[in-house]
C-alpha cells in the first residue's frame, strides 16, 4: 500500500506563502503548516525551494505585494525616501567641501609657485650685489648698503 505523502509542488507553494508573509521558511513551519510529511523530505524541498529563489531573485509579482497592508509599503518608501533624500543631501555637502578644498589646494600651489619665483629673483639679485660689493649687514642684521666710493677728480666751480 502507498502512503500519500508531501511532494515538491506543496512545499514550494507554502514556503513561498510563508516569506511573503514576511517570515523565513523553515521545515518545522511547512510541516506545521501543511500537517503532513516527515521533516527529512520537507528539508529536502526546502533546500531546493532556496536554491531555485536564489537563482531566480523573485520578482514582485512572484512574491503578489498586493498581500501586503499598501499603507505599510507607502510608510516604509517614505521612510527609505527620506534617508535617501537626507543621504543625498549629506554627499551634496561633502563633494562642495572636496570642491572648496581642491580650489583652495590649488591657490596654494599658486602662491607657493610665485613665491618660489620670488625667492629666486631676490636670491639671483642678492648674489649680484653680493658681487659687485653693494650690500653686508652690520652684526644687528640691519642691512647697510655701501657703495663703493669713486675718488675721481672733482672740479670746483
Amino acid at each position: 500500500m502507498a502512503r500519500n505523502g508531501i511532494n515538491k509542488e506543496q512545499i514550494f507553494k507554502a514556503a513561498k506563502e510563508i516569506a511573503v508573509s514576511g517570515q523565513l521558511p523553515t521545515a518545522l513551519k511547512l510541516r506545521a503548516r501543511l500537517g503532513i510529511g516527515s521533516i527529512v523530505t520537507i528539508q529536502k524541498y526546502l533546500q531546493e525551494w532556496k536554491i531555485v529563489c536564489f537563482k531566480n531573485a523573485f520578482s514582485y509579482k512572484e512574491l503578489n505585494l498586493d498581500s501586503y497592508n499598501n499603507n505599510e509599503l507607502v510608510e516604509k518608501t517614505r521612510t527609505l525616501e527620506q534617508a535617501l533624500s537626507k543621504q543625498i543631501t549629506q554627499i551634496e555637502h561633502y563633494v562642495q567641501e572636496l570642491i572648496n578644498a581642491e580650489k583652495t589646494n590649488i591657490a596654494l600651489k599658486e602662491e607657493v609657485h610665485q613665491l618660489q619665483a620670488t625667492i629666486q629673483e631676490l636670491q639671483l639679485k642678492l648674489t649680484k650685489e653680493e658681487a659687485i660689493g653693494v650690500v653686508c649687514t652690520s652684526p644687528a642684521k640691519v642691512p647697510i648698503c655701501n657703495f663703493p666710493l669713486f675718488l675721481g677728480s672733482q672740479t670746483s666751480v
